[in-house]
């Protein structure tokens, strides 16, 4: 097998990244889980309300005390 030919197949690959993340929007039971296991990561967080006729119960917008890992997937 050529480069060529390895590159292509490498591209066709998905594969997984881990990005920073100091700040994000979680749902309620996300935050409810983290701050059962461990609330020392959050630095501040604000209620968002949910939206009228939405089937959600709101969400939190999350400041972390450092930054998170979080894996992202590219491809497929």
């Amino acid at each position: 097998m050529n480069t060529s030919q390895q590159m292509k197949m490498k591209s066709n690959q998905p594969f997984i990244d881990l990005l920073p993340v100091r700040r994000e929007m979680i749902s309620v039971g996300e935050y409810l889980r983290l701050m059962t296991e461990n609330p020392a990561l959050i630095e501040q967080a604000e209620f968002m309300p949910p939206r009228i006729g939405g089937n959600d119960f709101g969400a939190f917008f999350v400041r972390y005390n450092g930054a998170q890992h979080k894996s992202v997937t590219y491809g497929r």
